[in-house]
C-alpha cells in the first residue's frame, strides 16, 4: 500500500509504492463492494421483442425502463440483461433520500452492443425544389437556444448553443446556423419552418444513408432530463452500456446520477453527447459515497466527457479523448468545457486514466479536492493543460503523470499542499509546470459578493503553498525548443509581483516550495532562461538556484529524458504532436477565453 496512504479501509487500492520520501499522508478511500450474490430477479430486454412481454427469457421487455420499473416495483435485489440492440429511449431511475434501495444491475449480454441513443432514424426526407443534394425532413422539436449558464465567464458565441446532432452512416455531421451555410455534409435547422435541412453530395440520396437524428432528451426537466438519469437512488449497476447522441445542454450530462451512493459503472462508452457526458454530482446535500468507475471511455463528447464529485471513491483505466468539440468552435475552452474535470472530491484514487486530444484542458481539479491520489495519468495533446489544479486545499498527489504536448504540462493555481512526483513533463508548448496565484481578496470586499458560488470561490485566493516537486522529468528538446518555452513558470493571476510594502507575494511560494531529484533538459541548457524569479521574469538554471534554494541536486541530461520521452509514447501509443485545431467536425474559433491560462 502506498506509504502516503492511510486508515485504509478500502478493499479495490491495489499496492503501490512510491520512492520520493517527505510527501503528505492521505486517507484511503473507505470502498464497499456491491454484494451481486444477492440478486434474486433476472429481467430480461431485447430490442425486437414483442410488446407486452413480462421480463422472462421467452417474454423480454421490448423496453430497458420497462424493466427498471419492474424491478423498482419488486423492491428486491434484481439484474436487469439487456440483449445487442438500439435502444431509443431515456432511462430514469429514481428514489428517495434514506429509501433502502435493493441493488439493480443494468448488464448488457454482449459489452459494448447494448446502446441507449438519444437519436431516431429519420427516412422520410423530401428533395429540396431548386437546390440539388438537399432534403428537408420535418421538425417537431422547439427548444430554442440555450442562454449561456456562466456569462463573463465563460464566453461563447451564442451558436454554441445549440444542440442538435446529426450522423450519417454513424459519422458526425457539422450544423450550420444559416441556411445560405449549408455545404455538402452539414446540417440546418429550422425551428420556424418546422423542418431540418440535409445538404449531401449530389446524386445521393438519404435513403442510401442511415441519418440518425439527436431528438432525446426532448427537454431539460423532469424525469427524462437526461439520456440516462439516476437520482437520489443508491446501489445501482451499470455494465457494458453505450450511451450516445444525447441532445443535452451544455452543462448538462447524457448519463448523470445525482444523489446517489454505492455506485458502480464499468466497461461503458459515453460518447458523441451534445453536452457533457458522464456526471455524478450531489443534490439536496446529498453527496455520493462508495462510488467505482473503471473500463469507461468518456470521448468526443460536445463539452466535457465527465464531471461531479463524489467521496470514497476509485476510477481506474478510463478515458476523456477528443471531448468540447463544440464548446471549441465558438470560443468556449476554459472554465468548465474539458477532457474531465472534478471537485468535491475525498478519499477517491484516479489510476491509468488518460485525456488525450481535448479541445481544452486535459485534466481538471478544481475545489475541495481532499487525500487525492492520481497515478500513471496521461494527459497528451490537449488545447490547453495537460492537467490543472485549481483552488485546490490537498492532501493531492500527482505521481507518475505523462504530460506532454499541451499548452502547459502542470497548470496550478490558488492551491496548496499537492506534490508532482516521479512525473514525465516534456513538450509542452508554452511551459512545463506552472505555478500560478492571485491575492487573497479584502474581507470587506468579499463582502459585498453576493453570497453565492462566486463570493466562495473568491475567498479561496491564495499564492500556491506547500507544494513539492520531487523526482520529475521535466524538458524540451530540440523540434519544440523556441525562446519564449519554459520548463517552469511563475504567475500572478492579478499581475501583482512586488506589494506596496516591498514584498513579493511569491516569496511564500518559495518559502513552501520543495524541489529537488529533477532531471532537466533543454538544447541549450548552459545559456537559456527556462525558470522563473520572483517577477516572473525568465532566470536560468544558476540563477535559479540561488532565487530558490531548491534543486541542488537536479542535473540536465537530454539523453535520460528522449529515452524517458519514447517510452512513454510507445506505451501510450499516440505520439507527442500538440494541438493544432478540431477535427474536421466544426472550424476553430478565431477567439477564446483566457481564464484558465
Amino acid at each position: 500500500m502506498n506509504h502516503f496512504l492511510k486508515n485504509c479501509a478500502c478493499v479495490l487500492v491495489a499496492a503501490t509504492t512510491v520512492s520520493a520520501s517527505g510527501l503528505p499522508e492521505v486517507d484511503a478511500p473507505r470502498l464497499i463492494p456491491l454484494d451481486e450474490s444477492l440478486i434474486s430477479l433476472s429481467l430480461h430486454v431485447r430490442a425486437d421483442a414483442k410488446t407486452g412481454g413480462d421480463g422472462s427469457v421467452a417474454m423480454p421487455f421490448r423496453f430497458v425502463q420497462q424493466a427498471i420499473d419492474a424491478a423498482q416495483k419488486a423492491a428486491e435485489p434484481a439484474r436487469i440483461l439487456v440483449a445487442p440492440g438500439v435502444y431509443r429511449e431515456t432511462l430514469n431511475i429514481a428514489g428517495s433520500e434514506g429509501d433502502a434501495s435493493p441493488l439493480l444491475v443494468i448488464e448488457a449480454t454482449e459489452l459494448g452492443r447494448v446502446v441507449i441513443s438519444g437519436s431516431d432514424v429519420f427516412s422520410d426526407w423530401k428533395p429540396v425544389v431548386d437546390h440539388a443534394g438537399r432534403f428537408s425532413h420535418p421538425w417537431k422539436l422547439k427548444l430554442g437556444w440555450e442562454k449561456n449558464p456562466w456569462p463573463g465567464l465563460m464566453p461563447m458565441d451564442a451558436r454554441g448553443f445549440r444542440h442538435e446532432l446529426l450522423f450519417l452512416d454513424g459519422k458526425p455531421s457539422r450544423q450550420v446556423f444559416e441556411e445560405a451555410d449549408l455545404r455538402e455534409g452539414t446540417y440546418y435547422v429550422d425551428e420556424e419552418g418546422k423542418r431540418i435541412l440535409l445538404q449531401i453530395a449530389e446524386g445521393q440520396t438519404p435513403a442510401k444513408l442511415n441519418v440518425d437524428v439527436s431528438v432525446r432528451p426532448a427537454n431539460d426537466r423532469g424525469d427524462h432530463s437526461k439520456l440516462v438519469r439516476v437520482f437520489k437512488r443508491d446501489n445501482v449497476v451499470f455494465r457494458g452500456l453505450v450511451i450516445r447522441h444525447g441532445r443535452s445542454l451544455s452543462v448538462s450530462a447524457a448519463f448523470q446520477i445525482l444523489g446517489s451512493s454505492n455506485l458502480l459503472i464499468e466497461d461503458c462508452r459515453v460518447e458523441w453527447n451534445s453536452g457533457r457526458g458522464l456526471a455524478i454530482e450531489t443534490t439536496g446535500g446529498l453527496q455520493p459515497t462508495n462510488v467505482v468507475i473503471r473500463r469507461t471511455h468518456c470521448d468526443d463528447n460536445g463539452f466535457a466527457g465527465m464531471g461531479g464529485g463524489f467521496h470514497d471513491g476509485l476510477i481506474e483505466d478510463v478515458t476523456t479523448n477528443r471531448n468540447n468539440w463544440r464548446g471549441v468552435m465558438f470560443g468556449a475552452t476554459g472554465w468548465a468545457p474539458c477532457g474531465w474535470k472534478l471537485s468535491g472530491l475525498d478519499r477517491v484514487v484516479i489510476r491509468r486514466m488518460q485525456s488525450i486530444g481535448n479541445h481544452a484542458s486535459g485534466g481538471w481539479f478544481d475545489d475541495h479536492i481532499e487525500n487525492v491520489v492520481l497515478e500513471d495519468f496521461v494527459g497528451m495533446n490537449n488545447l490547453r493543460a495537460g492537467l490543472s489544479v485549481e483552488a485546490v486545499e490537498g492532501p493531492l498527489i500527482v505521481r507518475n503523470a505523462f504530460l506532454a504536448g499541451n499548452s502547459v504540462g502542470f497548470n496550478l493555481f490558488d492551491s496548496r499542499n499537492v506534490a508532482l512526483v516521479e512525473s514525465l513533463i516534456v513538450d509542452n508548448v508554452v511551459s512545463q509546470v506552472k505555478l500560478a496565484g492571485s491575492l487573497p481578496m479584502d474581507p470587506g470586499e468579499l463582502k459585498k459578493v453576493k453570497p453565492d458560488w462566486r463570493r466562495y470561490r473568491l475567498s479561496k485566493r491564495q499564492v500556491p503553498t506547500n507544494i513539492i516537486l520531487s523526482e520529475n522529468r521535466i524538458g524540451i528538446t530540440a523540434a519544440f525548443a523556441t525562446p519564449e518555452v519554459r520548463l517552469l513558470e511563475f504567475a500572478m493571476r492579478d499581475h501583482v509581483f512586488v506589494m506596496p510594502d516591498g514584498t513579493h507575494p511569491l516569496q511564500q511560494t518559495l518559502a513552501t516550495l520543495t524541489s529537488a531529484g529533477a532531471v532537466y533538459a533543454h538544447v541549450d541548457p548552459e545559456t537559456a532562461s527556462l525558470f522563473p524569479d520572483l517577477n516572473g521574469r525568465a532566470i536560468d538554471f544558476d540563477a535559479w538556484k540561488q532565487v530558490s534554494a531548491q534543486d541542488d541536486d537536479a542535473r540536465f541530461d537530454m539523453e535520460a529524458l528522449q529515452a524517458a520521452r519514447a517510452e512513454a509514447e510507445k506505451k501510450v501509443g499516440v505520439s507527442i504532436d500538440p494541438y493544432r485545431a478540431p477535427d474536421p467536425i466544426v472550424p476553430p474559433s478565431s477567439t477564446a477565453d483566457e481564464l484558465e491560462l
